[in-house]
């Protein structure tokens, strides 16, 4: 089961809450007592009670959460509020440097700094040291902790209105750690709370801005007590469905805020403590993923190769075998281009030839210029009969040109040739004449 777990810093104790699943439920709670003296920072003072938290949280097997957020407590965050002319985020966060100076016991450059919208122009500052968080996250890291976001639980009492809201439009939440102002549902005011001075300086702020209050709701505190103090306030107790006793109510309150989806309202992870660890897991992840594209689009490129290169091999051996097939089949032909369109045009001619040749039409042929030579007395004699298709072309010699002119007309009275051409006639010194006939025989 997937578990996150949340660690606070208060001001007398370290707590974590580990919560499992998106509904954010509480599977344990863990807290140790902080000694805290003048002048000693959180951080060294809560390094002891944090490793008896971890070691607890190691035993019961909640030692390797999937994701820590961390919770300072209000009275180590300074507060501001200033009025800019933003209601970007962005531009806030780039102006506020500009707009703390001379507001802060230090330099604002000592410090990383988020801000809430308040409206109307006005934003409320909230500040912490450098050297406070950096101590806190190596104490934290101290234990295998990293934390993904950095806050105050005093930014999350929203999450404890709901439903309230519906009652009334601008509620004041009073809390042992801090009040939170709201209307229209939008925050109005925050104040870090200890003691009963810390909440009449807040109540007289209310006062002083006019605020139209609807409603005051206390959690985890004496109702009765802080309304005979506030005569004017009707403070009523704030039903929780889980009823968190008080130091597990900032925890509670966070939670809730998580598992609504809210957008975390203060986070100090940011600029040189920016939460980097997802970032580079999922930088990791995509170099590894680019890897394995690249191995395959390797291993696709290297078979493509294989493949050419065996086929061009096949068909040079073939193109080899073939040439040299076609040199002992045509050993006239010396001139080889293209030994496949060559070789079927050869093999196509001597095909029509052998269909002439080899075939029983020949025959008839012959039997033709047999009965044609011997008609009416012709001394004719052949020499030569070279057949191509349906075309016999016949060379030979007769007594006299007379003698050549009655061979063709022998020739066209048989019924085998459809026309008979002399295309050669010419005298030898034997005194013969030579001939040669054009034969077309008839389709049958």
């Amino acid at each position: 089961m997937s578990y996150s777990v949340i660690v606070e810093f208060a001001a007398d104790a370290v707590r974590a809450g580990v919560y499992g699943g998106r509904r954010m439920e509480e599977l344990a709670f863990y807290a140790e007592p902080m000694e805290r003296t003048a002048g000693r920072p959180v951080f060294e003072a809560a390094a002891a009670p944090l490793h008896a938290v971890a070691r607890a949280m190691a035993a019961d097997g909640y030692g390797r959460p999937q994701r820590l957020y961390f919770a300072l407590s209000p009275w180590e965050i300074t507060l501001r509020i200033v009025t800019v002319p933003f209601e970007e985020r962005r531009k806030i966060l780039e102006v506020l440097p500009f707009e703390l100076e001379g507001l802060l016991l230090h330099e604002p450059a000592d410090y990383v700094f988020d801000a809430v919208a308040l409206g109307d122009g006005r934003v409320m500052v909230a500040a912490v040291e450098k050297t406070v968080l950096a101590g806190c996250l190596d104490v934290l890291s101290a234990e295998g902790f990293d934390p993904c976001r950095v806050g105050t639980p005093l930014f999350f009492l929203d999450a404890l209105l709901e439903g309230v809201e519906e009652e009334t439009g601008a509620p004041v939440l009073l809390t042992p750690f801090g009040l939170a102002a709201y209307a229209g549902g939008r925050p109005l005011f925050y104040k870090p709370v200890r003691r009963m001075e810390d909440i009449e300086l807040a109540m007289e702020w209310l006062r002083r801005e006019g605020a139209a209050v609807d409603g005051f709701y206390a959690a985890a505190m004496d109702v009765a007590a802080l309304s005979r103090a506030f005569a004017g306030a009707a403070f009523r107790e704030l039903a929780l469905a889980a009823a968190p006793s008080e130091e597990k109510l900032a925890l509670y309150a966070m939670s809730r805020s998580i598992a609504s989806g809210r957008p975390w309202p203060v986070d100090f992870r940011r600029g040189e403590f920016a939460y980097t660890r997802e970032r580079l897991a999922a930088v990791r992840r995509l170099k590894v993923t680019a890897f394995l594209v690249l191995c395959l689009l390797g291993l696709g490129a290297g078979d493509v190769y294989l493949r050419y290169m065996t086929l061009s091999r096949e068909y040079e051996v073939a193109s080899r075998t073939l040439r040299e097939a076609y040199r002992r089949v045509f050993p006239s032909d010396t001139r080889i281009v293209d030994e496949l369109y060559q070789m079927e045009s050869s093999l196509k001619t001597l095909r029509d030839e052998a269909a002439v040749l080899g075939g029983p039409r020949m025959l008839d042929v012959l039997a033709a210029l047999a009965r044609a030579g011997s008609s009416r007395g012709l001394d004719v004699r052949f020499t030569e009969v070279r057949a191509s298709g349906p075309r016999v072309v016949v060379v030979g010699e007769a007594a006299s040109f007379e003698g050549a002119g009655a061979l063709k007309e022998a020739l066209l009275r048989e019924e085998l040739f459809s026309d008979v051409l002399l295309t050669e006639v010419k005298g030898k010194t034997s005194g013969k004449t030579g001939f040669s006939l054009a034969v077309t025989l008839r389709r049958e």
